[in-house]
């Protein structure tokens, strides 16, 4: 990585030709195209840090794309410091105030971010690319603020795009790593300014492709990225703090590794969820084959407010979340997630704390092992706690079908709720769904092995219904303590 030292702008080199050109005046900025078996390393550090008052922001984007096409058996290093951070000293509108975000109208106009798409590339086969974010695009909210609104917006766009020239290619020998940390936060230094997203998020998605195929990896890392403190309110209507960290419709013979650390988690009055969540899914993919997945997600989307309402709604998403699953395996962990803390009252109508933590159409031949530590817990102070066609833990597997599966499921001290004397009131609502909940499960020898440890409510049902074709392995073992 270039070091930007005190320098305000970008620094970029191509195949370590020094000095590297400096850039200070990024308005007619064009992404820098890489040509094939060439290494290019980029650095934007110091640069459009604003105090801004009552101001909107929008169909522009403070920093711009700064890398464009990747050639072929390429190395691409990308550093972001220090860079897009906002003071907001009476009211910010970033993007639209969208009215209705559940209809079909697209609201006109170019990206509205505050950080755009790092790498857009197209990209191909053999690109190695590696992109750095630290201390950037956040926005701190002064005594004196008002309100902070994204409508249709981000804090920091989609870290890698990686579309190739053809939709239908899947990359073969690529790279593809996002490290973010200490970004895209927003803390109120007062106590009455108000936050809304409206189909907006904080941080979108760190790695977009369509297909990641022969010895292609893809990796992210989120330390202490989408964090919200100190707001009066916070309001989300079909949108997110943090967006789906990988996003491939097609994952062969590949390997993806994501890690989140206190990242999406809140602190304020009171929080508003509607149709949205604090985290969408780690790993979203439509098809996974011979690919081997491992995520890792602590101490995140956790909510520390007086009171706390979600409809149709999650503080996270799926951990893991694809249609189909053939001879793969995947390693979930989580350790403090999805927890409330809640001075006051808590409502959830049809929603959840946590969705499934790993939803599947099939799988057929698969390798699961989840860990749950401390997930989904409640605690109320002086208020109730209202759960209306809800639960706290939705499902840990949810799998329509499986043909062959050793699954590993371990948890413990989730699922739990305090709250004062007769002040918890369920209305066909249970504070864990299922343990498991297959349709299907054809084959004799599969193994299964489900320890449940001080989780009140965490059923273990294995099938909806016990049919011809569900049969109970041989080797499945149950425990609870």
């Amino acid at each position: 990585m270039l070091d930007c030292g005190d320098f305000k702008g970008v620094l970029y080199s191509v195949n370590n030709s020094l000095p590297p050109v400096r850039v200070a005046d990024l308005t007619d900025w064009q992404p820098l195209d890489v040509p094939d078996k060439s290494l290019l390393s980029v650095s934007i550090c110091n640069y459009g840090n604003y105090r801004v008052r009552n101001s909107t922001f929008r169909n522009t984007t403070i920093v711009p794309t700064l890398v464009g096409k990747v050639g072929r058996w390429t190395s691409v290093r990308v550093n972001v410091h220090n860079t897009a951070n906002l003071e907001v000293t009476d009211s910010l509108m970033i993007g639209y105030p969208v009215v209705n975000v559940t209809s079909n109208h697209s609201t006109p106009g170019a990206d509205t971010s505050v950080v755009s798409k790092i790498v857009m590339g197209p990209v191909k086969d053999g690109a190695s690319i590696l992109v750095n974010v630290s201390r950037s695009a956040n926005v701190r909210l002064a005594p004196s603020a008002k309100q902070l609104w994204l409508g249709r917006a981000t804090l920091l766009n989609e870290i890698i795009n990686g579309a190739h020239y053809s939709p239908w290619h899947c990359f073969m020998d690529v790279c593809f790593e996002a490290d973010l940390s200490d970004s895209s936060n927003v803390k109120a230094l007062g106590d009455g300014a108000t936050m809304i997203i409206q189909d907006g998020q904080l941080d979108d998605e760190a790695i977009d492709t369509a297909c990641l195929g022969l010895r292609s990896y893809a990796r992210v890392a989120k330390r202490n990225v989408s964090n919200v403190a100190g707001v009066k309110n916070l309001t989300i209507v079909d949108g997110e703090l943090s967006d789906e960290s990988v996003d491939a419709h097609h994952l062969f013979s590949a390997r993806v590794d994501v890690q989140i650390m206190n990242s999406g988690n809140v602190q304020a009055g009171h929080v508003d969820i509607s149709e949205g969540e604090l985290i969408d899914e780690l790993v979203d993919a439509r098809d996974v084959w011979d690919t081997e997945i491992s995520v890792l997600a602590v101490d995140s989307g956790n909510v520390d407010a007086h009171s706390v309402s979600i409809f149709e709604g999650e503080l996270i998403d799926e951990a893991v979340d694809v249609r189909h699953f053939n001879s793969s395996s995947v390693v979930i962990t989580l350790q403090n997630i999805g927890n409330v803390r809640a001075q006051g009252k808590l409502s959830i109508l049809h929603g959840e704390l946590v969705d499934e933590i790993m939803d599947a159409r099939g799988i057929s031949s698969g390798l699961v092992d989840i860990s749950v530590v401390n997930v989904s817990n409640v605690q109320c102070g002086s208020g109730a706690a209202n759960l209306t066609e809800s639960e706290l833990l939705e499902t840990v597997m949810d799998v329509t079908n499986v043909t062959h599966i050793n699954a590993t499921v371990f948890v413990s001290d989730s699922a739990n709720i305090h709250v004062p004397e007769k002040s918890m009131y369920l209305t066909n609502a249970t504070l864990a769904a299922k343990t498991l909940d297959f349709d299907t499960l054809d084959l004799y020898h599969s193994g299964l092995n489900v320890t449940l440890t001080r989780s009140e409510g965490s059923g273990c049902a294995l099938c909806k219904g016990y049919g011809p074709s569900c049969m109970i392995p041989r080797n499945y073992n149950a425990t609870a303590a």
